[in-house]
């Protein structure tokens, strides 16, 4: 008995560490085009040294940046939460502030996520998308009152489906989300 729930550890962890056949047949699954907008709503109040001050709210967008589909599997949840620190939230997280980045490359191959960088207005359209659960990760353009040029990035479960009839994806957070500063 030891040795057979050794073995399913074994294969479990490895699931995790390592892309394998889930991620390798996700994408050879039958696809279709999804296209869709992401917003994010600033807060109207924002903490300062001092205290806090209010602040005109905004809506950040990912125009001119990258979106991200990553197919919600065991290995992929393992590499965002331990390679790339996110908190994995049912509501989605908010990451503020990555100094100088206006891509963040997959710390994989990349063939096992989708790729397309965001239109005017946030407007962003993958190809070939089959139904499933997705991680949505997508740059965007920091808020004004952030005088540093940086970049922040959002990252929300969602769920793909419909086939060739699905609706468009929107994905909108409003500040209260998960919002942690980026680790310098």
């Amino acid at each position: 008995m030891a040795a057979i729930q050794r073995a399913n550890e074994e294969r479990e962890v490895s699931q995790r560490l390592h892309a394998g056949a889930v991620e390798q047949s996700w994408f050879e699954r039958e696809g279709f085009p999804l296209s869709g907008n992401v917003e994010v709503k600033t807060p109207t109040i924002i903490a300062t040294p001092d205290g806090s001050r209010p602040v005109e709210p905004e809506t950040l967008t990912c125009e001119g940046l990258s979106a991200r589909l990553i197919p919600d599997t065991p290995h992929h949840r393992w590499v965002l939460e331990h390679r790339l620190g996110f908190a994995l939230e049912p509501g989605g997280e908010w990451r503020s502030g990555v100094p100088g980045l206006h891509r963040w490359a997959w710390p994989e191959s990349p063939a096992y996520v989708q790729d397309v960088e965001c239109g005017s207005g946030g407007v962003f359209s993958f190809p070939k998308i089959p139904d499933g659960r997705y991680f949505f990760m997508a740059g965007l353009n920091s808020p004004s009152y952030d005088s540093a040029s940086r970049v922040d990035f959002v990252l929300k479960p969602v769920v793909v489906s419909g086939g060739r009839r699905r609706p468009q994806l929107i994905v909108v957070m409003e500040y209260g989300a998960v919002s942690r500063p980026s680790k310098k």
